[in-house]
């Protein structure tokens, strides 16, 4: 034990933190991932317990949170898609009345 630790002081005398590679342990970088993501979501306007819960949840989790809302995204267009096409069918429908109704006239005379 005594030897291990004369072997540690010797190679930390000579030790120059400057020219050291920067080495964060894995608990520093999945804290600074998470106030990351969390800074992000706060932008777009989840709510805080939301981005709590989320910046904790593991990958796989999170994987499906986001397939979860491109499910959302894929309904919110399928319902913007059909909404227009009443609206350009609304609009049609009129056009194909004055046509039938100007037919009919042609037919008459």
């Amino acid at each position: 034990m005594a030897t291990e630790i004369n072997n540690d002081l010797a190679f930390y005398k000579d030790f120059v933190p400057d020219s050291a590679k920067r080495i964060k342990h894995p608990l520093v970088k999945k804290l600074q991932a998470r106030k990351q993501l969390s800074e992000q979501l706060s932008e777009y306007g989840f709510d805080d317990d939301v981005i709590d819960w989320l910046v904790t949840q593991e990958d796989e989790n999170k994987h499906h949170v986001n397939a979860m809302i491109r499910h959302a995204i894929a309904l919110q267009q399928g319902n913007e898609s059909r909404k227009s096409k009443t609206t350009s069918q609304q609009l049609i429908k009129p056009m194909q009345d004055d046509i039938l109704d100007k037919t009919e006239l042609v037919e008459v005379m």
